[in-house]
């Protein structure tokens, strides 16, 4: 969405932006990223949490996912540690 609205924003310039202040004045003339953001997503839908046995089954899964995460999360922290001891 990011990178749609900086193209838009900036094929309607007539010239390359170079500092803040332009780019800040650019985006008073040129679209809203609002209206960018409208034109690519498509409205949400609820999903509630499902029943009886399947809703165990899908919270004991996600669960898991979750733990899974984490450890990645953990395993991702170890390894950077790791690299600035060396870098260091």
């Amino acid at each position: 969405m990011l990178g749609k609205f900086a193209h838009d924003l900036s094929t309607s310039l007539s010239k390359p932006l170079t500092t803040q202040e332009e780019a800040v004045e650019a985006q008073k003339q040129g679209g809203k990223l609002w209206d960018v953001m409208v034109q690519m997503t498509q409205p949400g839908s609820r999903v509630e949490p499902r029943k009886g046995e399947e809703g165990v089954r899908e919270k004991k899964l996600l669960d898991v996912k979750y733990k899974i995460f984490r450890e990645a999360v953990e395993v991702q922290r170890r390894w950077r540690g790791m690299i600035a001891e060396v870098e260091a």
